[in-house]
């Protein structure tokens, strides 16, 4: 089994990216969006193939500083979730 992860926030053309990389034969893919819960209902209707965390609250104001801690404690989690849905390769989008 193959997954992708990567952090956004406001993406562009989301739904065409999204299109594409499951066109690649991922098996899942796992999200971490901040800042946009209005694609809620367009992820609903990938819930079995689009693991979804959504962080409205992400504290902007020094974010660059923080981007990196968020991320990697993110991937973190996804490693531990693919292990458990024995998930063979995991590819990370920065």
């Amino acid at each position: 089994m193959i997954a992708l992860c990567t952090m956004l926030r406001k993406p562009f053309n989301f739904k065409t990216w999204l299109d594409y990389h499951l066109s690649l034969y991922m098996d899942y893919i796992f999200l971490r969006l901040e800042d946009t819960p209005e694609l809620s209902e367009l992820l609903a209707n990938y819930k079995d193939k689009v693991i979804v965390e959504y962080d409205n609250s992400v504290n902007k104001r020094d974010n660059y500083w923080t981007q990196m801690d968020r991320q990697k404690k993110f991937v973190n989690n996804v490693i531990n979730k693919c292990k458990d849905l024995s998930v063979d390769w995991l590819i990370q989008i920065g």
